[in-house]
């Protein structure tokens, strides 16, 4: 089970390990040094020194035989270890001189327990699976240099893992923490696993960071949940997890994909000033209009084009429609159509990437080849209509750019106007006349427009300058619409 500990230098310090901004040292004395990258300075003692994970060593069932002894029959029926038999005060006396602890610690006379397991290194893998830790637990400071189980673990007081370092993979799975839990400012390294774990009192993650993925699947937050300022540098998930109280996530990082399928949200949640860096995913979930998503950062992805980033943006803007938050739906409406927008040209582009395997083409494979010609340049039109409707009217919800558009194109068909005879010869300017009469079709102005022209034109208005005044109508009408469509987004006219 153990890994051999380096030796103790036979000079003053020996760097033994180096990684993730933490160097230590090993000192002659047989402690360790830790420092951070912020420069601080932490004295770790090897936790085969310490008394209470030499009572952890000599299994969970003497542990909790030890738990059994502090507890009543009702309270040990909690934990299911009733059917466990209690030590005797000599037994517990003999089990202190063998373990290195002062006397009475194992049972003290005010009933308090104080576990401390602070400032430890953990070189090795450390096993907590199902063990019942009563008093005031605190791993602060300690590094886990191998992995640790606390899975299926009762904390029936505090637990505090403040500032801990876990440099391998750690499971708190199914864990049950029945006061405080404290991971405020820990470094987790490796694959951090919450899943099934409950928490009956305050969860504080504020300042963690997780470098690889975490999971809190499933579990339940039963007061309230500090993750302020917490960073997630790879996915997390939060699926089928209930939040019963208030739960925080202000300044949160999401750079991964951040699952919160399924999650109920009984009570109000805070992203102001979140980040996440991919669409994240509430699929199912209870979305509350006090979650402050309005002040949420959402980053465009690089692979925003996925159907699965579209679905997510989407599940989105339909649940702003129901809390009526109609700005925010707006923003996710832009998001899904960027998402679309990309997704249509990295289809087109793998389709004619997967034209020409070979350099030729057999006829067996005509028709697919055909096929895909036809989808590439399907996928390229719609893309180029989602760009044009995006820098025309920022998909429906501008007014100024669809207005600035028409004034362009009305003076952009009074040019073209101006190079039929005898329009150009006539001169004063009636092309423009013509061009801004033509600006709202099916206006008054329009049709005394078209009867001048036939006084204008004796042998009849030419194809050309008919059909450049459809073109116009047919142009005029689309912008004069996305004005329209941003009057009614802006003005939230339903």
């Amino acid at each position: 089970m153990k890994n051999s500990p380096p030796q103790a230098p036979e000079e003053s310090s020996e760097e033994v390990y180096s990684g993730h901004g933490i160097t230590l040292h090993a000192m002659k004395d047989g402690t360790y040094v830790k420092t951070l990258a912020s420069g601080e300075k932490i004295t770790l003692t090897p936790a085969e020194d310490n008394p209470w994970y030499r009572l952890a060593e000599r299994g969970k069932n003497t542990w909790n035989r030890w738990a059994r002894t502090l507890l009543d029959e009702e309270q040990a029926k909690k934990y299911n270890i009733a059917d466990l038999e209690p030590f005797s005060d000599e037994e517990l006396t003999q089990l202190e001189e063998k373990c290195g602890f002062e006397k009475n610690t194992l049972l003290p006379s005010d009933s308090r327990v104080r576990i401390d397991f602070s400032a430890c290194i953990f070189w090795f893998p450390v096993d907590f699976i199902g063990y019942v830790f009563l008093g005031y637990t605190a791993f602060t400071s300690s590094h886990f240099q191998g992995s640790a189980y606390f899975n299926s673990v009762h904390f029936h007081s505090i637990a505090d893992f403040t500032s801990v370092c876990f440099q391998d993979w750690i499971s708190f799975d199914s864990v049950h923490f029945h006061s405080n839990a404290h991971f405020a400012s820990i470094h987790f390294h490796n694959y951090a696993d919450f899943s099934a774990a409950i928490f009956h009192s305050n969860a504080h993650f504020t300042s963690t960071f997780f470098y690889t993925p975490a999971t809190f699947t499933s579990a339940h937050f039963h007061s309230n949940a500090h993750f302020a300022s917490v960073c997630f540098q790879d996915w997390i998930k939060f699926s089928s997890a209930i939040f019963h109280s208030y739960s925080d996530f202000t300044s949160a990082h999401f750079h991964g994909d951040a699952d919160f399928s399924n999650t109920n949200w009984q009570d109000s949640s805070h992203f102001k000033n979140c980040e996440f860096h991919l669409p994240p995913q509430f699929h199912e979930s209870t979305i509350r209009q006090d979650m402050f998503l309005d002040q949420a950062h959402f980053l465009t992805p690089v692979d925003a084009e996925s159907e699965e980033s579209i679905s997510c943006w989407r599940v989105l803007r339909l649940a702003m429609n129901q809390n009526h938050n109609h700005d925010m739906e707006l923003r996710f409406l832009q998001l899904e159509f960027d998402a679309k927008t990309k997704g249509h040209f990295t289809k087109a582009k793998q389709l004619f990437s997967s034209l020409f395997p070979s350099k030729t083409i057999s006829s067996s494979s005509r028709h697919n080849f055909c096929q895909k010609i036809y989808l590439s340049l399907t996928h390229i039109f719609i893309g180029i209509g989602f760009l044009l409707y995006k820098y025309s009217s920022v998909y429906g919800q501008s007014i100024l750019r669809p207005l600035m558009c028409l004034g362009l194109a009305t003076a952009g068909f009074a040019e073209l106007y101006d190079f039929f005879e005898p329009l150009h010869s006539i001169g004063n300017k009636i092309n423009y006349s013509l061009a801004f009469s033509n600006m709202v079709p099916f206006a008054p102005s329009g049709k005394l427009a078209t009867a001048s022209l036939s006084s204008v034109f004796a042998t009849g208005i030419t194809w050309g300058l008919q059909l450049l005044t459809i073109g116009q109508t047919i142009v005029s009408t689309l912008f004069l619409f996305l004005i329209a469509l941003g009057l009614r987004n802006r003005f939230r006219i339903k």
